[in-house]
């Protein structure tokens, strides 16, 4: 569990918010994009999920600018300025006495986190840079960007407070509704929509051309393959600045902050963490019996010994003809996991037949996503998808996502379409459908 702390200091006329958390063998300025709330940002878990993750190697240090947030308010004409920023990063370091951290500069944060590696090289011990919002990051055809530019604005400022970034920064969670009220929160907080379209006019403003070629600091540019703006004139204008592409989103967490924090750990640290899990493509099969407590209770512990016997004969049979892995038997049902999502239906359509003739009744849940490996288990939401899809079967069902009937198309499994339904935990709504035959 994160402990942290929110501080202030002085820094001209106001005072300035900041927060740290960790106790790594190295400090980290992280310097975040404008429209965050250094308070607010740790109700979502996977944003508490990447700060821990980046405390297990440093001790981070963030804070909201004069301007922004919990800290005092500015005039629109001054929250706006690097120089008025940058005294709020001198202000920040000399807080917690930080003499030369690594500095880490995400959206507008980029800007700020360069001009302080150019402007006071001592204070820098290495620099990391990902998703820049600044001028050159729109791109060379001008005209184009600034149009694009402006229709963004006019998006933002008349939705702002509203969840209007939500689908802007991570695409695939703008259908939950959790995540969508958490960023309307955010917005709120961290500033009014004029507030909002002021600091992002300013930051489309900057151009780093000059000051990029004067960054002497080891530096980092990290670049998610999602990320609608590019990142690769930042490794191209610092001097032998090192450039990555990783997977996931916009957004502070990412969809995959282990890729990103990994890649700033091996370049502050030198250690390339192993990752604690393998995440791998799998059809996931849960099946149990059903009302089996009452069907043991009639029939006696003994005779039901026999029949569990048999089912799980009856497993490991049909795991062999279809190519399975049965991760665990559950007493009562099991979790398998299948390459191929056809030999996965087919599996759990032969069970259901067979546990039929052993006199009792069988439901299923079948699902293709994304595992994690943990040892002999596996875990991740692919497993719970396939689990919550197992809880709405009746006797007799296997029921499936649309994932697996679209990647069984041309295989002759016949489906049938049982609607759209919220599994409980799990974002959006869902298609599901029972596999009849084949």
């Amino acid at each position: 569990m994160l402990e942290r702390t929110v501080r202030y200091v002085d820094s001209g006329d106001g005072q300035v918010a900041y927060t740290s958390f960790g106790s790594g063998p190295l400090d980290l300025l992280y310097v975040d994009d404008w429209a965050w709330h250094i308070d607010a940002m740790f109700d979502d878990p996977d944003t508490v999920a990447y700060a821990e993750r980046l405390a297990s190697f440093s001790r981070v240090v963030m804070f909201n600018r004069r301007g922004i947030g919990l800290s005092d308010p500015l005039p629109l004409e001054k929250i706006t300025t690097i120089d008025d920023g940058l005294d709020d990063v001198l202000a920040v370091l000399d807080a917690v006495g930080l003499d030369r951290p690594a500095v880490m500069g995400v959206g507008s944060g980029v800007a700020l986190a360069a001009v302080l590696a150019a402007t006071r090289p001592e204070r820098v011990r290495a620099l990391v840079l990902a998703e820049d919002t600044s001028s050159l990051a729109w791109g060379d055809d001008r005209a184009f960007s600034d149009a694009a530019f402006a229709e963004f604005v006019d998006v933002l400022e008349s939705g702002w407070g509203e969840g209007v970034m939500a689908a802007a920064i991570s695409p695939s969670r703008s259908n939950d509704p959790t995540y969508v009220a958490w960023v309307a929160r955010l917005e709120r907080l961290t500033g009014s929509p004029r507030t909002a379209a002021a600091m992002w006019r300013a930051t489309h403003a900057t151009d780093l051309a000059e000051v990029l070629p004067l960054v002497r600091a080891p530096t980092l540019v990290i670049h998610l393959l999602s990320y609608a703006l590019r990142d690769s004139h930042l490794a191209e204008l610092i001097a032998g600045a090192r450039y990555v592409e990783v997977p996931g989103e916009p957004d502070w967490p990412g969809t995959d902050h282990g890729r990103v924090a990994d890649e700033v750990e091996e370049f502050l640290t030198g250690v390339r963490p192993s990752r604690e899990h393998e995440r791998v493509l799998a059809t996931v099969v849960f099946t149990d019996i059903v009302d089996s407590t009452a069907y043991a209770a009639s029939i006696g512990d003994a005779d039901w010994r026999v029949a569990l016997d048999r089912h799980d004969q009856l497993v490991r049979e049909s795991a062999d003809r279809y190519g399975g892995r049965i991760v665990k038997l559950t007493g009562d049902g099991l979790l398998a996991t299948f390459d191929g999502p056809a030999r996965a239906v087919r599996f759990a359509l032969a069970m259901r037949d067979g546990v039929t003739r052993l006199g009792l009744r069988q439901r299923a849940g079948v699902h293709t996503g994304e595992v994690e490996i943990r040892g002999d288990d596996i875990g991740g939401l692919g497993v719970h998808i396939a689990a919550r899809i197992s809880a709405l079967a009746g006797p007799g069902d296997v029921l499936t996502s649309r994932t697996v009937k679209d990647l069984t198309a041309g295989s002759g499994i016949v489906y049938t379409d049982r609607g759209v339904h919220a599994l409980k935990g799990v974002p959006d709504e869902w298609q599901i459908l029972a596999a009849t035959g084949g």
